[in-house]
């Protein structure tokens, strides 16, 4: 199954008994990725995310109700074949990866980094109070990829791959850590992000409307509290081999003479003494009796 189709199969817009759009719910776990230690090629081959889980769909609240989309400035959705996107994150030790899909019946962009169909990421410090770096990408109608460093040094990454006959683009991201003010990237560290994605429509021209994960990071105002945390989980180091030796040993300890044979306490003569015990494990020397006790 293609990238594009195993995130669409998880899709649930779907319609009740009664006609009405399913209840949206958003829960903490909703706004937070643990990102898998995996180095991602930024070259237009999605393969390299089939592993991650891609959050999608995840809802956002505009004047106190849930929705999947917001429209802007005359714009229209029709439901997720219109517009609709999802997230994945990765990292190593150089990079942050970004990869999103977005599944948009048609895409229209005159060269620019928000305003049209686009993808504007903002980051924000693990607290999620205060906006870090902000940084904005698109494709342009001529094919251009377009990279807009609105706050942040730049040295960002990106391939985006448009197919008009699946009505999808992907968007890979690469985010080395000196484009986030950091020296290198490593396991339990922890960030803001929030991601708009904005939709342009058929016959208008610029930003008709937005999904994503935690849109209003960006849109009508910075607001780092909208971001959802990203924490970096370090790649688990496989556990040694333990050590060959004997393990598993049941030891039954009984009296005997210095012959091997079993006594009782009362017949035991002074300096006559040693015991025997039985072991699960194998040994064939001349200390072991018949029934396999080791004299000692």
């Amino acid at each position: 199954m293609c990238i594009r189709d195993r995130y669409y199969a998880g899709l649930s817009y779907e319609k009740t008994q009664d006609g009405g759009p399913v209840v949206l719910t958003l829960s903490e776990q909703d706004m937070k990725y643990d990102a898998t230690e995996v180095s991602i090629t930024v070259d237009g081959d999605a393969s390299d995310w089939d592993v991650l889980e891609f959050k999608s769909q995840i809802p956002f609240e505009k004047g106190g109700e849930l929705v999947l989309f917001e429209e802007h400035e005359g714009g229209t959705w029709d439901g997720p074949e219109d517009h609709s996107s999802a997230v994945a994150f990765a990292w190593d030790e150089e990079n942050l990866y970004v990869g999103l899909v977005v599944t948009d019946e048609y895409h229209e962009n005159g060269g620019s980094g928000w305003d049209g169909d686009s993808v504007q990421i903002g980051f924000a410090n693990a607290a999620q109070d205060t906006i870090t770096h902000l940084y904005n990408y698109g494709l342009s109608d001529e094919g251009e990829v377009v990279i807009h460093n609105e706050k942040g040094p730049g040295g960002t990454e990106a391939v985006i791959e448009r197919d008009d006959e699946s009505g999808t683009t992907i968007y890979e991201l690469m985010f080395p850590a000196s484009s986030l003010g950091l020296a290198g990237y490593e396991g339990e560290m922890q960030f803001g992000v929030g991601i708009c994605v904005n939709d342009g429509d058929e016959g208008q021209e610029g930003q008709k409307g937005w999904s994503g994960w935690g849109p209003y990071t960006i849109v009508n105002g910075k607001t780092p509290g909208k971001t959802g945390l990203v924490t970096l989980v370090a790649e688990l180091e496989p556990e040694p081999e333990p050590e060959p030796g004997i393990t598993g040993i049941y030891v039954d300890v009984v009296p005997a003479d210095k012959g091997g044979n079993t006594v009782s306490l009362p017949d035991l003569e002074e300096g006559d003494c040693c015991l025997l015990y039985t072991s699960d494990a194998a040994d064939d020397t001349p200390c072991v009796d018949l029934g396999g006790r080791r004299i000692i």
